[in-house]
């Protein structure tokens, strides 16, 4: 499920919950949800600014800066809605950029991820291949994987994706094969969806966040 970004009441903002995140809800919450807007090719994350999150040019003649606004910043008021039901309001404490496969084994688990159903989750992150254990690539991908629309003016004009690693690219072609078609040789590039272009972003940025409960 991806994240659903509004407004609750006149100034708070809202945030929708995965069934795991509502079924894990306590006083502190850890909560990950991808960059809504992804740098260009070529840009590293640079540092977060209050509101905006900026990335680096990695070309050594080009020091140009991307940025992009966050959804929330450290001290907002979130309410926290799962099946349009607000089931809380956290205020945010913490706010990290990152690439996902640069998270750590503390972070993961902050994120209320089962240890004893996801029992590669101590190695590197396997990567989803069928008939071995599952990582936190499969929980990621389970969640992320799956193309999404894109609409303009209420027309769905394109898809996008997020696969965990570059490696899941076999995986995903071979799930969605029948509405795909390939229009160069590039492994993750080029490709449309159902008829629509389709953007497969892989390793991507996300963001995680930290808050605590505001109780009533």
């Amino acid at each position: 499920m991806l994240a659903i970004y509004g407004t609750h009441g006149v100034n708070m903002k809202t945030i929708s919950l995965t069934q795991q995140e509502a079924s894990n809800w306590q006083e502190k919450v850890a909560l990950l949800r991808i960059l809504p807007e992804q740098p260009p090719g070529g840009y590293t994350f640079h540092g977060i600014d209050c509101t905006s999150v900026a990335f680096r040019s990695n070309t050594p003649a080009n020091m140009d800066i991307w940025s992009t606004k966050l959804p929330f910043s450290v001290g907002d008021v979130v309410g926290c809605k799962y099946k349009g039901k607000l089931i809380g309001k956290l205020k945010i404490e913490s706010v990290d950029v990152k690439r996902v496969q640069e998270m750590s084994y503390k972070e993961v688990l902050k994120l209320g991820i089962d240890e004893d159903k996801y029992t590669a989750i101590k190695k590197r992150w396997t990567n989803c291949v069928i008939g071995q254990d599952k990582g936190f690539a499969d929980h990621f991908n389970s969640l992320y994987a799956k193309p999404r629309p894109i609409k303009e003016q209420g027309k769905i004009v394109s898809y996008v994706c997020y696969l965990y690693s570059p490696k899941d690219g076999e995986w995903f072609i071979e799930k969605y094969a029948k509405y795909m078609q390939s229009t160069c040789d590039s492994a993750l590039s080029g490709f449309t969806y159902k008829g629509l272009p389709l953007t497969i972003h892989a390793n991507l940025y996300i963001m995680l966040t930290g808050g605590k409960e505001i109780k009533p």
